[in-house]
């Protein structure tokens, strides 16, 4: 073997290496991403009303309680947000940067749907805005896409089963 093939065949095999470490770095970075996108997923908990389950999120943190759904583009079909409030209040929600229309359902302390609304419409006139506040205190609230309510034929008085979101499990009231 002369020194010319010897020097092409050590490039060779330098590039291979470096070609591979390459694919083995885009492998890891996806891999890291995909693991990050996990851990990012929000957590399910079922809500029932009637013999309607709801997978919802939990809106549980100040942080949570004041965004909601905003700045999301859609929810998926018969899914919604749980909002667990700290003490039972005749809370006020508003709809700035909601992309998609909603319903609410307010829930009392007792787990009873007090009252609710319907085809929330997106806030657009943010100097003037429209607030929907609970009819009496509550300390929980469902938001589910508009027409979920009539639907579901979701009505006040209704027993409404939450999760206990330490363990997971049914809350039964």
């Amino acid at each position: 073997m002369d020194i010319r093939h010897r020097s092409f065949a050590w490039k060779a095999t330098v590039c291979s290496i470096i070609a591979t470490l390459m694919v083995l770095s885009a492998g890891l970075a996806v891999w890291r991403q995909a693991a990050t996108d996990y851990k990012s997923r929000p957590t399910f908990f079922d809500v029932t009303i009637g013999d309607i389950i709801i997978p919802v999120e939990i809106a549980d943190t100040q942080e949570t309680l004041e965004k909601g759904l905003s700045g999301r583009f859609h929810l998926p079909k018969k899914q919604g947000m749980l909002f667990i409030f700290p003490t039972p209040d005749t809370y006020a929600f508003w709809m700035p940067n909601m992309n998609f229309p909603i319903d609410l359902i307010w829930i009392n302390e007792e787990g009873l749907v007090v009252g609710f609304e319907q085809s929330m419409q997106p806030e657009k006139d943010l100097k003037h805005p429209h607030y929907y506040k609970a009819p009496v205190p509550i300390q929980y609230v469902v938001e589910v896409n508009a027409g979920f309510v009539k639907k579901y034929g979701i009505a006040v008085g209704q027993e409404v089963i939450l999760p206990d979101t330490s363990t997971g499990h049914r809350a039964f009231f």
